[in-house]
């Protein structure tokens, strides 16, 4: 049995160890952002992973595609990241119009004609991140070398969710954002140590 290690403070409270973990994360797993029956063909969804404003869409012929939830051109968010599942056919920036279809394909531009050199569309496509169907869950990498998913997948529950046959339906979300370093929370949902004395009743 190994000895019990216990970690210097420090590494709880440090703003550039958290970002750093944080950044480390993200980059090299694969996410769960959606139930893969919350979107259906010509529907859209906006939701934001550890930071990040996501925007997944499915097209009529049924791919799914994850793209970052902001217009090339000043960086406005497209859609509210509030989970709400839109049916749409385009994507329409609120700031200058300029309109994408599901695919992340730059349609149109307001004013199009006076760009000086002119505008060319193939150069603003919208950001779009790796994105993968597996069992019953939509899956997003936020890094472009991320951990093979079906490995990442046999690590936590020794075999691929494919092979899950039960659909999913996601009936209630929830948010909690809170003002701490992340292995706070993590070992406080761990940590038997702290209930007699911090909730005694």
């Amino acid at each position: 049995m190994s000895e019990p290690v216990l970690l210097p403070g420090w590494l709880y409270q440090d703003p550039a160890i958290a970002q750093w973990e944080l950044d480390g994360y993200a980059k090299q797993w694969w996410h769960p952002v959606a139930a893969v029956s919350q979107l259906q063909p010509v529907q859209s969804l906006a939701v934001e992973l550890l930071g990040h404003s996501l925007l997944l869409t499915r097209d009529r012929d049924g791919l799914v595609r994850c793209f970052r939830n902001r217009c090339p051109h000043r960086g406005v968010e497209l859609l509210p990241a509030d989970g709400t599942v839109r049916s749409c056919r385009k994507l329409v920036c609120p700031y200058h119009g300029w309109t994408y279809n599901l695919e992340g394909e730059l349609l149109a531009a307001a004013r199009e004609d006076g760009f000086v050199p002119p505008l060319q569309r193939a150069d603003w496509p919208l950001e779009a991140l790796l994105t993968q169907e597996d069992g019953p869950l939509i899956w997003v990498a936020l890094g472009d070398a991320p951990f093979p998913l079906p490995e990442q997948l046999k690590l936590i529950h020794g075999h691929a969710l494919s092979s899950w046959q039960a659909p999913m339906q996601q009936h209630a979300t929830s948010s909690l954002s809170l003002q701490c370093n992340w292995k706070v929370a993590h070992d406080n949902t761990l940590d038997d140590y702290h209930v007699a004395i911090a909730h005694p009743t």
